[in-house]
This record gives structure tokens, C-alpha cells and sequence, in this order.
């Protein structure tokens, strides 16, 4: 497991970190960045590597939790990342943000929610699927 989260985590960093650079230079045009600039690009895929390639991972496949605790926790880390991944990116942004944070945790915490339930009727679906292969399975070795 702790192979698969490390690789989770380079691969959301860096796709995340080439995606920034490639929606800066879309929209900025050709304007020269600093060092110091590149270095919080990273930081917005460190940050985008923690949370989407090692805590949702862990959270929906991994956790045992109640549905109400795992969703809430989810909102919580999406929140705080997003504000975060905005505070690097511009404290402009971020300022303009701030004071919209309780519609921002709600939207995410109905977002979070709607995708749960998602999601569980999904794996739901798959492992009934699965199940009934494997029921096929033997009953075919039975006759």
C-alpha cells in the first residue's frame, strides 16, 4: 500500500504541477516567472499529491469510517487544500475568497455527499458482479 501511495503521490504532484504551468502559460502569455513562483507551482502539486494521490485513497478505499465521518473529513481536507493551493497561487485570489468560505465548505460537502453515494452504489454494483462471477464460477465446477 505504501508503494501505491507514493506513486499516487508523484503522479498527482507532478501531472497537477505541469498542469499549472501549462494554464499559466495559456492565460499569462509569456511573462517571466521567478524561481520563488516555480517553487509554489510544486508546492500547488505537493499539495494537490497529499490530498487527491494519498488522502482520498485512503479515505474511500482504505477507512472503515461511517459515511457522515468519511464525507465531513473529505470536506474538510478538499476545503483546506483549495485555500491553501489558492494562497499560493495568488494571496489576491485567496483574499477574495476568504469570506465566502461557508458557501465554498457547503457546495464541496454537497459535492462530497452526492459522489459518496455515488460511488458506493457503484462499487456496490461491481462487487455484485463479481460475487455472481465467482458464483457462476463454482457452480460451473460443481457439475
Amino acid at each position: 500500500m505504501y508503494k501505491t501511495l507514493v506513486t499516487n503521490f508523484i503522479r498527482v504532484t507532478l501531472l497537477t504541477t505541469l498542469w499549472v504551468l501549462l494554464l499559466v502559460t495559456l492565460f499569462m502569455g509569456n511573462q517571466l516567472l521567478s524561481v520563488g513562483t516555480v517553487w509554489r507551482f510544486f508546492g500547488i502539486g505537493g499539495v494537490m499529491g497529499l490530498v487527491m494521490g494519498c488522502g482520498y485513497p485512503v479515505l474511500w478505499n482504505v477507512v472503515t469510517w461511517p459515511a457522515p465521518v468519511t464525507v465531513v473529513i473529505a470536506t474538510g481536507l478538499n476545503v483546506l487544500a483549495g485555500y491553501l493551493v489558492t494562497a499560493l497561487f495568488s494571496n489576491d485570489w485567496l483574499y477574495q475568497l476568504v469570506p465566502f468560505w461557508w458557501e465554498v465548505a457547503l457546495i464541496t460537502l454537497i459535492g462530497h455527499t452526492l459522489f459518496f453515494y455515488v460511488y458506493q452504489k457503484w462499487q456496490s454494483q461491481k462487487m455484485a458482479r463479481r460475487l455472481n462471477q465467482l458464483s457462476a464460477q463454482r457452480h460451473n465446477q460443481r457439475d
